[in-house]
């Protein structure tokens, strides 16, 4: 996955490792009956490109595109979490929490 994004050439080169990270991280709680995700955010360094230039982690279709267009391989087992799965099924049906206790600005 990280190949075809750079392959791609696109700005944001995180975004491949952001989503195989919280995509895992949210199957494992998931899988184990986890209610709560901690996670952090440091706006001071991670949030320094303009808007225009980035694409949301977390936006399975993006992902999926890049490894359809610029991937070498067919099949992965790179973990995807969707729309639903992020917005819907996790926060209201099982009841997930996210918290962030560190934000650093």
């Amino acid at each position: 996955m990280q190949l075809a994004f750079l392959r791609s050439n696109l700005a944001n080169q995180d975004v491949a490792q952001d989503h195989v990270f919280f995509a895992a991280l949210y199957q494992y709680a998931v899988k184990s009956k986890i209610k709560y995700v901690m996670e952090g955010r440091n706006y001071a360094t991670e949030s320094i490109l303009p808007n225009s230039w980035g694409y949301d982690a977390m936006d399975a279709r993006h992902v999926k595109s890049i490894q359809k267009q610029f991937g070498g391989i067919k099949k992965s087992n790179y973990p995807i979490v969707g729309f639903f799965n992020l917005h819907i099924k996790f926060p209201f049906i099982i009841g997930m929490k996210k918290e962030a206790p560190i934000e650093l600005y």
